[in-house]
């Protein structure tokens, strides 16, 4: 944008909407204008840049837990009005069109706000306050204040028709609810294919779309949401170690954040774990007798579920292994950019995050042991809070989905070996040894046993036990190998 603004703490920031008079508007009998498929639009309006009217900018995207669906996004924009240009009546504005007798400071037009060429929000005005704040004449002090949602706004107020599915991979239901002739949804998309089979059960009359596709993001437990630039997204379930996007620590050894917030609780206590899919004969329960008879039952119930009982039953599997015990949690993160605190560099990588990502986060105490431990989070929910004097960014974070649960391990290593702190359930895992600049430390505990073995000659002594706190020995003889 021609007019962006430099901020104190060198981010380049830019707020554009779609305001003005229609560019090129099709004229009939037009010998230009007047062609179908030329260079006219029906309803095309160009952008103005109102970053020079900045006042103050709040955004905020995403939901606060993982059992929430995803609902739409809003931005909320105060602005400097003193000469009137985005009072809707002025009928001197530059935004007002004579032939229609409208202004095109009104609802349902686009506005984007950006830091250099990265979308921040991308939505729709859904309402315009103005405040006027008489003073001596002949001035006035006015301001606007326009409310922005993102295009799941859209996607809640269209119905559905009745709607025969077939069985398909989530990712092609979404698809083809975005397809349907009463949607037919025009934005940018990007469709994981999903990992799970939706079966062929009917969609009724009158089902919101927002609605019919949250149903299918809560069978496969991907992510459905609007990006920062507007995208719709659908990922699939992560399972496994998803990518650690960007690492944030304390020590130095990554983006420093300003605060950190923990919790310790049942927040996240899912001992119990029911999910019943639609017209289900056996629906799907998994649950953990140990955790229960330690801390009650904490049950989490997952209805209307698009899938077969069989699919029911290995999800419930998987969200008990996530959430039977209570968790030391890494909640929410807030980071500053003002003056020099926060570089360049990682402000863009900062504001290139977004929703479902996963980062990693470091945090070192001054008493007690262990004196650092990490955490991998996802991110569930986003703020932005820009003024003139600084750019706040809150995270709000659930822990993110491991086959192998990493929780938080030190230790050290020696030579070239690489750190690594895995463990099945909620330890702490420590190693011992050396390390090398570089070198990071390895921490690995499976579970609490002790075995030791013997062998002879050149022979390899084992000893393995998988199942029982024992400590097994053998020898072998020849060519044999000892195993315990």
């Amino acid at each position: 944008s021609d007019m962006a603004q430099v901020m104190p703490w060198g981010g380049e920031y830019s707020l554009i909407a779609e305001l003005s008079l229609p560019a090129f508007p099709f004229t009939l009998d037009d010998a230009t204008l007047g062609v179908l498929g030329g260079n006219s639009y029906l309803d095309g309006r160009t952008y103005d840049d109102l970053t020079d009217r900045v006042l103050s900018i709040d955004v905020s995207r995403g939901r606060h837990d993982q059992f929430q669906d995803f609902q739409s996004s809003t931005m909320a924009i105060t602005l400097s009005n003193n000469d009137r240009e985005l009072d809707p009546v002025n009928q001197s504005s530059r935004y007002w069109d004579p032939v229609t007798e409208t202004s095109g400071v009104t609802i349902r037009r686009r506005v984007i706000l950006y830091y250099g060429t990265t979308a921040i929000f991308s939505g729709l005005i859904t309402d315009i306050d103005i405040s006027y704040d008489p003073t001596s004449a002949p001035n006035t002090r006015s301001t606007v204040d326009i409310s922005v949602a993102d295009d799941f706004v859209v996607l809640a107020n269209t119905y559905l028709d009745e709607f025969l599915p077939a069985i398909e991979l989530s990712g092609s239901r979404v698809n083809a609810i975005l397809g349907l002739p009463e949607v037919n949804y025009s934005g940018t998309t990007s469709i994981d294919l999903g990992t799970v089979t939706c079966l062929d059960d009917p969609v009724a009359f009158g089902t919101r779309a927002l609605d019919a596709l949250q149903a299918v993001a809560g069978t496969e437990r991907g992510y459905l949401y609007m990006a920062g630039d507007g995208t719709l997204t659908f990922t699939d379930r992560v399972v496994g170690s998803p990518i650690i996007e960007k690492l944030f620590a304390d020590d130095g050894t990554g983006t420093e954040y300003s605060s950190l917030s923990i919790v310790y609780g049942q927040e996240n206590l899912f001992n119990r774990v029911i999910c019943t899919p639609i017209d289900s004969v056996v629906p799907g329960v998994a649950e953990n007798a140990t955790s229960i008879a330690t801390f009650g039952v904490s049950a989490l119930s997952l209805n209307n579920l698009l899938f077969s009982d069989a699919d029911a039953q290995d999800l419930a599997e998987y969200m008990l292994e996530l959430y039977q015990l209570p968790s030391y949690r890494f909640d929410g993160m807030t980071i500053i950019f003002a003056g020099n605190q926060v570089s360049l560099v990682d402000q863009a990588e900062i504001i290139g995050l977004d929703l479902g990502d996963t980062v990693r986060i470091v945090k070192s105490f001054s008493v007690g042991s262990p004196a650092k431990i990490y955490q991998n989070v996802t991110i569930e929910h986003v703020d932005h809070k820009i003024s003139p004097l600084a750019h706040e960014i809150t995270l709000k974070f659930s822990p993110a989905s491991f086959s192998t649960l990493v929780k938080t391990a030190t230790g050290s290593g020696t030579g070239g070996s690489t750190a690594v702190g895995i463990t099945i359930i909620d330890r702490t895992a420590i190693g011992t040894g050396s390390a090398i600049t570089g070198d990071e430390a390895d921490g690995l505990h499976i579970a609490p046993r002790t075995a030791s073995g013997s062998g002879l000659g050149t022979q390899t002594a084992d000893a393995r036990n998988a199942t029982q706190n024992r400590t097994a020995t053998g020898s072998g003889a020849g060519s044999e190998t000892a195993v315990g």
